[in-house]
């Protein structure tokens, strides 16, 4: 018999004799296991976030989930920037604007760490757990 201890119910520590704190335990468990009456193996931890993603990749992944339209991922390709991101740009200031749209139309990489992500982001109320999932879901585009 093996007998565990839960901190926040996490496996902490595993050993064979008794203890103050610990509780009775099959012989699979480990430290990290969880514990709620009884013991589970631990979710698997999420993928990383990308770094970057292609231009390619973005605009497949806003076309996917329905941020923008066939023809404006299309154009956007092309250069022309959709919609909503030109809209979201307007409300910079005058000094950001040219820059935050020169920047989208001639990226070679969409970068998770980069300003702009975090603002454009925001204008559509993310929070920086979305933005990390559409990385990671995009980056399989």
């Amino acid at each position: 018999m093996r007998f565990a201890l839960i901190d926040n119910g996490v496996v902490v520590q595993v050993q064979s004799d008794p203890g103050g704190g610990f509780i009775a335990a099959p012989d699979y468990v480990v430290p990290g296991y969880l514990y709620d009456g009884g013991f589970r193996t631990p979710p698997e931890p999420a993928p990383p976030v990308p770094v970057s993603i292609t231009p390619r990749q973005l605009w497949l992944g806003l076309l996917a989930d329905g941020y923008i339209t066939e023809t404006e991922a299309e154009a956007a390709s092309l250069g022309t920037l959709p919609a909503a991101l030109d809209a979201a740009i307007a409300g910079l200031p005058a000094a950001e604007r040219a820059a935050a749209r020169i920047s989208l139309r001639t990226m070679q990489e969409a970068r998770r760490d980069d300003p702009l992500t975090d603002m454009l982001a925001a204008t559509r109320g993310l929070t920086d757990a979305d933005v990390d999932d559409a990385f990671r879901r995009w980056a399989a585009l």
